[in-house]
C-alpha cells in the first residue's frame, strides 16, 4: 500500500476510534521530526536551502530591496570599484551593478520557475504517467520522441530556434500585446483570473474533502488554468516579457525528457502493486487511479528532478543571452552583464564586473545541485529500502 493511502487509512481508524487529536499532534511532531533529521542528515544541503531562500528572497522582492533603478545611467561614476554607496561598483555605463545584479536574479528566478513547472514539471508529470500507465504504442511513442530531443545537441539547437525564429516572432508578439484582448487582461482582467483562482481553490478543497475524484480534477485544472493566465496577464507589463517568453518556448522541449523517464519507471512499478489492483477491483477508472492513488507517490520525484534540472536551464539561458539571442538590453541579465565584461580591458580595469555575476551564478546553481544530491540520495535509500 502506497504511504499516501496507508496514512489515509490510520487517520480514518483513529477518527472513528475516537482519537483524532491523539493522530494529529502525532502526525505534527512526526512532520517535524522528519525535517529535523533531514536537515541533520544533511548538513550541508541545509547550508544551501537556507542561501538559495537568500537568494529567492532578494531576487523577488528585487524592487524593493534595490537602491538604485538598474536602467538608471550615471556617465559621472563608470567603472566604479565596490564602495559604500555602490556596494558592487558600477559599469561602463555608471549603472549600480548591485541592484542589476538583483533584477538580473529575478529575471533568471522567473525564467527557470516557469520553464520547469511547465516543461521538467507539468508535461514531464502528464507524459512520464501516461507512458508507464498506458505502456505500449503510447510508451513507445512518447520514448522515441523523448529520446530523440536527449540525443540533440541542446544548446545547439536553442541557439538556432532563438536565431531563426526572433524577427516574425517579435512582430507577432508587438500585434498580439497591443490587440484589445491582452490590454484588458493586463488591466481589469487580472482581478477577474485571480477572483476564479480562489474560487477554484476552495472547490478542489472541498472536492477533496468529499473525495470526488472528477470535481477536483475539474477544481484543479481551472486552478491551474486561471494560476497561467494571472501570470501571463501580469509578465505582459513586465520589461523584457517578449524576451522571456521566447527563451521559455526555447528552453521547454528539451527540459521535460529527464524527469519523465524517472517518472515513467515509477509508474511502472506502481501500476500493478496491491493497492492499484485493489482500487481496480472496487471498479475505479484509470482517471482516478492516477489522481488519487499514483500521482501522490511520485510528487516527491518532481522535487528531485527540480532540483536537478535548474542548473542546465540557468547555464542556457545565460548562454542564448550572452550570444545576444535571450534577454536583449537593457533588460538587466547574466549573460549581458557577462557579456559587457568579457574584454581584456575591463578585465584588467574592473575584473569585479565579472567576478561578482559570476559568483552569484555559482552559488545559485551549485546550492541546487547540493540539494538535488541530497534528494536524491533519500530517493535511492527509499528505492532500495
Amino acid at each position: 500500500m502506497g504511504t499516501h493511502n496507508v496514512e489515509d487509512y490510520i487517520a480514518k481508524r483513529l477518527k472513528e476510534s475516537g482519537d483524532e487529536e491523539y493522530f494529529d499532534t502525532r502526525q505534527e511532531r512526526s512532520r517535524l521530526f522528519k525535517i529535523k533529521r533531514w536537515c541533520l542528515r544533511h548538513r550541508i544541503a541545509t547550508v544551501a536551502l537556507f542561501i538559495l531562500t537568500v537568494l529567492y528572497f532578494f531576487g523577488i522582492f528585487a524592487s524593493v530591496i534595490a537602491p538604485y533603478d538598474p536602467l538608471a545611467q550615471d556617465l559621472t561614476n563608470v567603472n566604479k570599484l565596490p564602495s559604500a554607496e555602490h556596494i558592487f561598483g558600477t559599469d561602463r555605463l555608471g549603472r549600480d551593478m548591485f541592484s542589476r545584479t538583483l533584477f538580473a536574479l529575478r529575471n533568471d528566478i522567473g525564467i527557470t520557475i516557469a520553464t520547469f513547472f511547465t516543461g521538467a514539471g507539468m508535461l514531464a508529470v502528464f507524459l512520464g504517467m501516461l507512458a508507464g500507465y498506458k505502456g505500449g504504442k503510447t510508451d513507445m511513442i512518447i520514448n522515441r520522441i523523448g529520446e530523440i530531443t536527449a540525443m540533440l545537441p541542446g544548446l545547439l539547437f536553442m541557439i538556432l530556434i532563438s536565431a531563426t525564429i526572433r524577427p516574425q516572432y517579435e512582430s507577432a508578439m508587438d500585434e498580439l500585446i497591443n490587440s484589445p484582448s491582452v490590454v484588458w487582461a493586463s488591466s481589469g482582467g487580472l482581478s477577474i483570473f485571480l477572483a476564479i483562482f480562489a474560487i477554484a481553490l476552495c472547490l478542489l478543497f472541498v472536492a477533496r474533502r468529499l473525495e470526488r475524484g472528477k470535481l477536483m480534477a475539474l477544481a484543479a485544472f481551472v486552478a491551474v488554468s486561471m494560476l497561467i493566465l494571472s501570470v501571463l496577464a501580469w509578465l505582459v507589463t513586465v520589461q523584457g516579457f517578449v524576451d522571456f517568453l521566447l527563451i521559455f518556448i526555447v528552453l521547454i522541449p528539451f527540459s521535460w525528457y529527464g524527469t519523465a523517464r524517472i517518472i515513467r519507471s515509477q509508474t511502472l512499478s506502481l501500476k500493478n502493486a496491491d493497492f492499484i489492483e485493489a482500487a481496480r477491483a472496487v471498479g475505479a477508472t484509470d482517471f482516478r487511479i492516477i489522481i488519487r492513488h499514483i500521482f501522490p507517490n511520485i510528487l516527491y520525484l518532481v522535487v528531485v528532478g527540480m532540483s536537478a534540472g535548474l542548473g542546465g536551464i540557468v547555464f542556457s539561458e545565460i548562454a542564448l543571452t550572452y550570444l545576444g539571442l535571450g534577454i536583449q538590453p537593457p533588460t538587466p541579465s547574466f549573460g549581458a552583464m557577462l557579456y559587457d565584461a568579457g574584454s581584456i580591458r575591463s578585465l584588467q580595469v574592473t575584473p569585479h564586473l565579472m567576478l561578482i555575476p559570476s559568483m552569484v551564478i555559482m552559488l545559485f546553481v551549485f546550492c541546487w545541485n547540493l540539494i538535488g544530491d541530497a534528494l536524491s540520495s533519500d530517493l535511492t535509500l527509499k528505492n532500495r529500502s
